[in-house]
């Protein structure tokens, strides 16, 4: 008898952690799953889409990475690209102003001189938009 007391308890626990989320989930469907949610769905959504885009020292891939980023499948005016430099030496944030400017019809931030992780994720949610 002495052996079967702890598998007793045992049993008795799983059941006890068990039974709760059932009874929740039994109570919730009772409730609420059985009601109308009433969403619309619209298929010709498509939210803004901001890319974030790390850099340090990617003078030579910075250019292809950007016109890899622009040639997606998506509308350019809910497209939205923040390019953050922690302060490269190789001319990246040069590189990024040439080709902001040669293609203006995208949203391009540079963000520079951030070295502190910390520090770029204040300045992004201050610089967020969102819809």
């Amino acid at each position: 008898m002495n052996l079967n007391t702890p598998l007793i308890m045992a049993i008795m626990l799983a059941l006890l952690h068990l039974s709760f989320p059932l009874l929740y989930y039994l109570y919730l469907r009772s409730k609420w799953l059985s009601k109308p949610w009433d969403l619309r769905r619209d298929p010709g959504y498509r939210p803004k889409v901001t890319i974030v885009v790390p850099t340090y020292n990617e003078a030579g891939l910075i250019r292809e990475k950007l016109d890899n980023i622009t040639s997606q499948d998506y509308p350019k005016e809910l497209l939205e690209i923040i390019v953050v430099d922690s302060v490269s030496t190789d001319g990246t944030p040069s590189i990024v102003r040439e080709w902001m400017e040669s293609h203006r019809g995208f949203r391009v931030l540079l963000v520079e001189g951030i070295e502190d992780m910390l520090q770029v994720l204040v300045y992004l949610i201050d610089i967020f938009d969102s819809d």
